[in-house]
């Protein structure tokens, strides 16, 4: 009897097999048909949920099965359909691209990372609104754009995307608060140590044969880049290498303000309150002269004459008055400077 019963639940489990199969061969079948409408320009079918919700599965075994090149022609397809003014289909637009995305992850395919990558900016780009999927495309646009980072032959693919996120940050491009925190949230996610330190190696290398990209890159990777090169800053030995890290600091000045201000709050090392205090002079904004004046009076002499520099560049028509505050907290071997300066 319990030989009997063992038989029939094998012959049971089979039928539900075989069934199985023929519902997944079914909707492949099913998908396959929706894809080549799609490919052949009827964009409507991408309504269906339950055609995007497959869409990315069946593409990934197309991709495994060696048919890149479709891979390569439809997923742009599915980008310009991220773009509609109908939100179902930028929904779902978006919906393939990234499932495709997670799926495809994984083989290290940069060329169709690209083509993924292009598809997600140009969507991230000019949408106002929290769509259905957002936070899983924003996220799957972060993995894509390391990915891209750690291969110098994309670099300067990724540049438009990191430039939207840092005007969006600082406020250069308008966008809803929300989208705005996304923005500052997904730069911050790019922003990773083994990237920077990978950019900043680019940028001081004599050999590499365009730095300039690096340089930008750096420029727009919002505060944790502006952090970055102030560690590699502190901890360079080389000269030439402190100037051009000195050079690239001040260029973008939201980002580095408030970190140079934390940084001297946790009074570092002379060598450091002097390069910061530089940093502030190249940054020529009369604003910051609170955050200087008080390094007049630091015990190293050192500090003492940069801070001086510094004010000087920076106090434009409050030069006068400024000067005149600084000379009872200098060094006695400074106030000679500033008499001078009253003279000039």
């Amino acid at each position: 009897m319990t030989v009997e019963r063992s038989k029939q639940m094998l012959a049971l489990e089979k039928a539900k097999q075989v069934l199985l199969n023929a519902e997944i061969e079914r909707k492949k079948k099913f998908t396959s048909h929706l894809v080549q409408q799609f490919s052949s320009g009827n964009k409507e079918v991408l309504k269906k949920d339950d055609f995007a919700e497959d869409a990315g599965h069946y593409l990934y075994h197309l991709y495994q099965e060696g048919d890149r090149a479709k891979i390569l022609k439809i997923v742009p397809m599915f980008g310009v359909c991220a773009l509609d003014g109908d939100l179902k289909l930028r929904e779902n637009g978006v919906k393939v691209i990234s499932k495709l995305t997670t799926l495809l992850i994984g083989s290290n395919d940069l060329e169709v990372f690209l083509t993924l990558f292009e598809a997600l900016t140009d969507w991230f780009k000019h949408e106002i609104t929290v769509i259905d999927g957002y936070s899983h495309a924003c996220k799957q646009l972060s993995t894509l754009t390391q990915k891209l980072l750690g291969n110098k032959k994309y670099w300067q693919e990724t540049e438009s995307l990191l430039i939207h996120l840092h005007s969006v940050q600082t406020g250069t491009i308008e966008k809803d608060i929300s989208l705005r925190e996304i923005s500052s949230k997904l730069l911050e996610g790019i922003a990773t140590k083994s990237i920077l330190d990978k950019l900043i190696r680019s940028y001081l290398s004599e050999q590499e044969a365009s730095p300039q990209i690096a340089e930008r890159l750096l420029s727009n990777l919002g505060p944790r880049a502006v952090i970055c090169l102030l560690n590699t800053l502190m901890h360079s030995e080389s000269k030439e290498d402190r100037l051009l890290l000195i050079k690239l600091i001040p260029e973008s000045e939201t980002d580095v303000v408030p970190v140079l201000s934390e940084c001297l709050k946790k009074k570092p090392p002379w060598y450091i309150v002097r390069n910061v205090i530089f940093i502030i002079s190249e940054l020529n904004n009369p604003a910051l002269y609170d955050l200087v004046s008080p390094y007049l009076s630091h015990k190293d002499l050192r500090v003492q004459q940069q801070a001086l520099s510094c004010i000087t560049k920076i106090s434009g028509k409050d030069l006068k008055s400024r000067m005149i505050e600084a000379l009872p907290l200098v060094d006695d071997r400074l106030k000679i400077q500033i008499i001078m300066q009253f003279g000039q």
